[in-house]
């Protein structure tokens, strides 16, 4: 009867201890990144969120460069560490306006002051004007200014117009 006893606790004992033993090994070689929420990135935009290019004419870098820049800000409101890519998105704003091509815009993208990305409109790959990491609870301020390169001719802008939106996008692991 010790016998039986005895045998029954140890294999009550060594199944609970596989059990704890698997269990722990399981959370500790999958430990999860904590969920990100994707409705903690916030961007904050200037004004309504979307730029006109209308009746702008051909200018050289010095001047593009000194033009008002459109400004927005992305902010991490989560308690974690946060990845996005910044998007720049084509639209007509009046079916009676052409869209003025890409291949004729410039553009200059500082993020908190420091330029991050200069060059032609056209080489933006997938519509991602910038990819970065924020933390937690920091803010980042940007200023995009885009402008007709002065090697265009005429008869490509004349009454023609670019309009973009700049859209935020989560990335999630």
């Amino acid at each position: 009867m010790k016998k039986g006893l005895f045998l029954l606790v140890g294999g009550i004992i060594l199944i609970v201890s596989i059990f704890l033993i698997s269990f722990y090994s399981w959370n500790f070689f999958n430990k999860r990144k904590p969920n990100v929420d994707l409705n903690t990135l916030e961007i904050v935009l200037s004004d309504e969120g979307s730029v006109n290019l209308e009746n702008q004419t051909p200018v050289d870098d010095t001047t593009g460069k000194a033009i008002t820049p459109y400004l927005f800000k992305v902010i991490n409101k989560s308690d974690v560490k946060a990845k996005y890519q910044l998007l720049i998105e084509d639209y007509v704003s009046d079916a009676s306006t052409e869209l003025l091509s890409r291949n004729y815009l410039k553009y200059e993208l500082k993020q908190d002051g420091i330029i991050v990305k200069t060059g032609n409109l056209s080489e933006i790959s997938n519509n991602i004007l910038d990819e970065n990491t924020i933390s937690s609870k920091e803010e980042k301020k940007y200023e995009l200014r885009i402008w007709v390169n002065e090697t265009v001719q005429a008869d490509n802008w004349v009454g023609k117009s670019y309009n973009y939106n700049i859209k935020v996008n989560p990335i999630v692991n």
